[in-house]
């Protein structure tokens, strides 16, 4: 993966700060100790490096309207998402004055999607293209994915989808964080203007100034957690048949185990977490299809061998690579999807 690192069994501080407006555990939290990431992945390192860049040489041609006003509003004749905005809005104090002190890349337009907390992936998208294809495009990229999804197109405009697909149109773009690009492919491939090129070299910069000053990036250590009521720890306290943490069932499909649970680490204790199974995977490569990973992304699954609940960090996407050649991607539509 050239110069992103997975090490394995170890913790680190977490060194990028960064805002996503959904308040997500850690996501403006400098320090975290204590949490175990996939015993095959553990923790990704930042290391000073040249970055691999996207591969400019692969995009193809593809219509789109005339130019616009690249990170402006649309032009009245184009279509709007919305009349207007709401206003920003934040859940603390802390994260108000925090904001506008994060750094904003203004290379509009562009997909974000969040890999972890505080480490964002960043495809740039052609600025001729309308506001209702460019909504297609995200929407097509998470419908893929099923990652959190970020259209930017402005300093003030912003279009999330969440990882369920709820969507919300925001005046609070994504802002600060680890930024990488290249390493998540679109579902479709349009002209390399000079334009593009420039916005791609103005992203590498930014991408390489990170990367100088190294460091470690998390995944979510609380697991997607959350504290039980009496009733759950009434439920789920101790342990079931074969040893498992009560809650979870076998899955007729793929016989690994699923559902809700107290977590049996003693580092989590009283916190209700989520357990998939290898069949409940839905996070695709959007120009191929194939799995991003080999578990679902962001997600737990139970390991009987220890008796432990391990965690699959976003990161363990940049692991994906597409066959070659993976055909025709002109119609904007992600293979394989479900």
């Amino acid at each position: 993966m050239d110069s992103v690192h997975i090490v394995s069994r170890h913790q680190y501080p977490e060194r990028r700060r960064g805002f996503w407006p959904c308040e997500a555990p850690g996501n403006l939290v400098e320090r975290h100790q204590g949490a175990n990431a996939s015993p095959a992945t553990g923790t990704i390192r930042l290391e000073p490096s040249n970055h691999r860049g996207a591969d400019h040489s692969t995009r193809r041609g593809s219509s789109f309207l005339p130019p616009g006003h690249r990170g402006q509003s649309p032009p009245a004749r184009e279509e709007h998402l919305a009349l207007s905005l709401p206003e920003p809005t934040f859940d603390a104090e802390s994260t108000r004055r925090l904001y506008p002190t994060l750094p904003l890349f203004e290379g509009f337009p562009y997909l974000v999607t969040r890999v972890v907390p505080a480490m964002y992936h960043v495809i740039l998208l052609p600025a001729t293209a309308s506001e209702s294809e460019l909504v297609f495009l995200a929407r097509t990229q998470w419908r893929a994915n099923r990652l959190e999804t970020c259209l930017v197109t402005g300093v003030d405009r912003a279009w999330f989808i969440s990882a369920d697909g709820r969507d919300e149109l925001a005046q609070t773009p994504p802002r600060g964080g680890t930024l990488v690009t290249g390493l998540l492919k679109a579902a479709r491939l349009w002209a390399d203007t000079g334009e593009l090129q420039a916005r791609q070299r103005q992203l590498d910069a930014l991408v390489a100034a990170h990367r100088r000053k190294g460091g470690y990036m998390l995944g979510d250590l609380t697991k997607g957690g959350r504290e039980a009521t009496a009733d759950e720890v009434g439920r789920l306290a101790g342990a079931g048949p074969e040893g498992r943490p009560r809650g979870l069932d076998l899955c007729a499909t793929c016989g690994e185990w699923r559902g809700c649970c107290l977590d049996p680490s003693p580092t989590f204790v009283c916190k209700v977490v989520t357990v998939h199974c290898r069949c409940q995977n839905d996070n695709r490569c959007a120009a191929c299809g194939g799995f991003l990973y080999e578990r679902k992304l962001n997600a737990n699954y139970f390991k009987p061998s220890d008796g432990h609940i391990w965690h699959v960090p976003g990161f363990c996407s940049f692991s994906h690579r597409c066959p070659t050649p993976i055909g025709d991607r002109d119609d904007a539509r992600p293979r394989g999807t479900r």
